[in-house]
């Protein structure tokens, strides 16, 4: 199955051909599977090409940053998996 990525350009390309928001998600649907993209997908990507947004790049979001990419927390993860395999081989 594809990925929600790729969706976009199947909507990209309905919306750069003039179909309609309700006809984009028949033909995807049809092709993809049943449910894949909504109605208010396909309408929130349409209203965003006709504001003129069409970047694909994800956009910065409020709210907490992602722990997983500070080096403190990998350090504290390495530390985590050692221990852990230690006891393990200690327990065999």
């Amino acid at each position: 199955m594809s990925s929600p990525r790729e969706h976009v350009r199947y909507i990209t390309l309905y919306e750069r051909h003039g179909t309609g928001v309700a006809a984009t998600v028949r033909n995807i649907n049809g092709v993809l599977g049943e449910d894949t993209n909504s109605i208010a997908t396909v309408h929130r990507w349409f209203a965003l090409y006709k504001e003129g947004d069409t970047s694909f790049k994800d956009e910065p979001r409020p709210g907490r940053l992602s722990l997983s990419t500070t080096p403190s927390f990998s350090i504290s993860s390495k530390r985590i998996r050692k221990v852990t395999f230690s006891r393990q081989r200690s327990c065999d």
